[in-house]
């Protein structure tokens, strides 16, 4: 099942990107508990986007709280959780369990090349809310999968002379 859903407004310009986390909310051995989903769609032409976000909560220290208190996983995505970001580029917000994230596409975002070459918009990890001691990290990242170039010799076999029987002539100076 995916926890994530992309969708695209003003002609494409825009991505916008709404991630289930309060379904995928789950725990992992190395990094405790996390949300990550992706999904690929078709983009314009050839051209597919992966959508990819990723979601934690890290510790803030709370002076005020009980020792016991500072140092809770967060085993549960909180429901009644509430926020809004918004730093000029990139919009979140968490309503019931819900990160709707908007993402203008333009030349000032932070774009990388992966490791496989294809270029990508790699924003975050970025605090988008703080919750009971904890804050909120938001990682969300679109790779352009770019349509293969076709490599190689490519032979038109309906151009090639055939010989009776209908074997391929390879080889003209034999004959």
């Amino acid at each position: 099942m995916s926890y994530v859903d992309t969708t695209f407004e003003r002609g494409g310009d825009v991505v916008k990107t709404l991630a289930k986390v309060y379904g995928g909310w789950d725990s992992s051995k190395r990094t405790g508990y996390q949300f990550y989903d992706q999904q690929i769609v078709d983009y314009r032409g050839d051209v597919t986007l992966r959508s990819a976000v990723w979601m934690f909560s890290t510790h803030v220290a709370d002076l005020d709280a009980p020792p016991e208190h500072n140092d809770e996983d967060v085993r549960e995505f909180p429901l009644d959780l509430t926020s809004r970001f918004n730093d000029g580029q990139l919009t979140a917000s968490i309503t019931k369990g819900r990160v709707s994230v908007m993402l203008a596409l333009n030349p000032a975002l932070p774009w990388i090349v992966t490791s496989n070459g294809k270029p990508a918009v790699d924003w975050g990890p970025v605090s988008i809310a703080e919750y009971r001691n904890r804050a909120f990290l938001l990682r969300h990242m679109i790779v352009f999968n770019l349509p293969s170039s076709k490599r190689g010799d490519y032979k038109e076999w309906d151009l090639l002379p055939f010989l009776p029987g209908g074997l391929v002539e390879r080889n003209r100076r034999k004959h």
